[in-house]
């Protein structure tokens, strides 16, 4: 059984903190997804991961939180359950399995060092989503819960160890505690010189104007994200358009003896992307 992304947001806002009734009772299982909001990791991360290899069950895990022992004291006694049970812990970002964004990483570590990384993902949400939205932001604001999984990425680029982070905020709405923000942007520096910023904000106030760049720059050129789904308006809040790389734009640097570009661009189509459930099978196969 594989718990997908769309699923845990209805387990974690109809069962808050109690271990859904899909991770209980059912040995028979192969392996099983974490992907719970933060608040909810605290609680299940430790017991449910444990539950899950006790079960006889892989475990899967959306969140390196999750699995890191300063944030969860109960990941050591995983750790020592999966490997009695010789049952695999996979931290199981859908973005370290995406076919495209595997060649946006590949090509990004070939134009040289330092590298500059800039990316965002703002959402204008609203409907349902929007209550479900302002539950994640009791526990996590968009940079922490989406920004993981872009600085993941930025740390595949470069290959480097981060140094530095900076980060600012905004609270745009009277919905969510004083505490929180939603709208924020954080920016790293890794020990190479590279540079990156991800930016994420979350409501009904948000632009869908340039709401989703995914873009690299390094001394041998650049390389982007870019095409119609990934610049369209009233598209930012469709889960499915947060993974999707119509096309990967390359640029090269070198120049002619007129200064001129010496190369011209590339693009590489990328046809027939998986979405979110082809992605999660995909991840569910390593077990």
């Amino acid at each position: 059984l594989f718990v997908v992304y769309e699923s845990a947001i209805h387990i974690t806002t109809t069962h808050t903190h109690t271990p859904s009734p899909l991770l209980t009772g059912r040995s028979q299982m192969k392996s099983a997804s974490l992907c719970y909001d933060l608040a909810y990791h605290g609680r299940v991360g430790g017991g449910g991961c444990g539950l899950t290899c006790d079960m006889g069950c892989s475990g899967l895990f959306d969140k390196n939180s999750d699995i890191q022992p300063a944030h969860n004291p109960g990941t050591e006694r995983v750790v020592a359950t999966a490997r009695k049970l010789d049952r695999k812990l996979v931290v199981g970002y859908i973005l370290r399995h995406h076919p495209s964004w595997t060649k946006f990483v590949e090509i990004a570590q070939g134009l040289g060092k330092p590298l500059v990384m800039r990316m965002n993902l703002n959402q204008q949400v609203k409907g349902d989503d929007w209550p479900r939205h302002i539950h994640f932001m009791k526990s996590v604001s968009p940079i922490v819960d989406c920004g993981v999984h872009y600085v993941d990425i930025m740390c595949q680029m470069t290959r480097s160890r981060p140094v530095r982070v900076h980060a600012i905020g905004a609270r745009l709405t009277e919905e969510i505690q004083d505490t929180m923000y939603n709208y924020g942007q954080l920016q790293v520096m890794f020990e190479d010189g590279s540079v990156g910023w991800y930016e994420a904000g979350w409501g009904p106030m948000m632009s869908e104007t340039a709401y989703f760049v995914k873009d690299v720059i390094g001394p041998k050129g650049c390389v982007s994200i870019t095409g119609g789904k990934s610049g369209a308006e009233s598209k930012s809040a469709n889960t499915e358009s947060h993974t999707i790389a119509d096309r990967l734009k390359i640029h090269h640097s070198e120049l002619d003896d007129k200064n001129q570009p010496k190369f011209p661009d590339e693009w590489i189509d990328l046809q027939d992307e998986p979405d979110h459930n082809e992605l999660a099978n995909v991840n569910n196969n390593i077990f």
